[in-house]
């Protein structure tokens, strides 16, 4: 794997030198726990309960999402109520008279809409073709 990087390594994970230190440690450590138990310096076991933090998704988190989940419905419901009304009463006016902006125009009028709507930007027609 090393000689396919595109610069030399020296590192070698599993040299000699490496795993005789590894083990080293390891021989020790164990050395030393043997030593405090033998001598009643190793502190003896206690009987408790561990309390991890996977109670929190095996037990709190279900019983809050259904709370949550049914929460959030209502909330839903009740925007899409009230939106439903109030998109009702804003259409009722806009039914009862004819909106010029809503029809259809000839194409006269649009061509007309355009030019005036060009010339208020100061960019007139032939500027954006390029003809004189």
């Amino acid at each position: 794997m090393y000689d396919s990087l595109p610069f030399a390594v020296d590192y070698r994970p599993f040299g000699i030198p490496h795993v005789v230190e590894q083990t080293q440690l390891l021989f020790f450590s164990a050395l030393a726990l043997i030593w405090l138990q033998l001598n009643g310096l190793y502190p003896s076991e206690l009987k408790s309960t561990n309390l991890d933090s996977e109670w929190l998704y095996r037990k709190v988190w279900p019983s809050m999402y259904g709370k949550l989940a049914h929460g959030i419905s209502q909330l839903r419901q009740r925007f899409m109520d009230s939106a439903k009304s109030v998109s009702f009463a804003l259409s009722v006016p806009l039914k009862k008279q004819a909106n010029m902006l809503l029809m259809p125009w000839p194409v006269r009028e649009m061509l007309l809409a355009v030019i005036l709507f060009m010339l208020y930007l100061n960019r007139p027609i032939w500027l954006i073709h390029g003809h004189p």
